[in-house]
């Protein structure tokens, strides 16, 4: 049984790392370059680590110079996935990018 005191956050900071956390939760991301899946060549479908859901085909995935992993592939998002997840622009490093809204998660 769920302990009703505790936050989503706290939930999550359980089931996360703080890594996991920031990135999910705080709309954080890792500075380009870093990421444990920049240089990632595995095969398969990526999954969201809070809910499972698949992401992106790794068949998909580009080397877009930007130091983030990049799919070219909308098609799976914008039909299957478009309550879960929405396009913003981030003006600061002027790209688009995936957001997780993760609605009520």
């Amino acid at each position: 049984m769920t302990d009703k005191s505790l936050t989503n956050d706290e939930l999550w900071r359980d089931k996360l790392t703080s890594e996991q956390f920031s990135i999910c939760r705080l709309k954080a991301t890792e500075p380009p370059f870093t990421g444990k899946y920049n240089d990632c060549k595995k095969m398969g479908v990526y999954h969201c680590i809070c809910c499972d859901n698949p992401l992106f085909d790794s068949e998909t995935k580009y080397d877009s110079g930007s130091g983030w992993p990049s799919f070219w592939s909308d098609d799976m998002i914008g039909q299957i996935f478009k309550d879960l997840i929405q396009v913003v622009e981030d003006l600061n490093r002027n790209i688009e990018e995936l957001d997780n809204d993760k609605k009520g998660l």
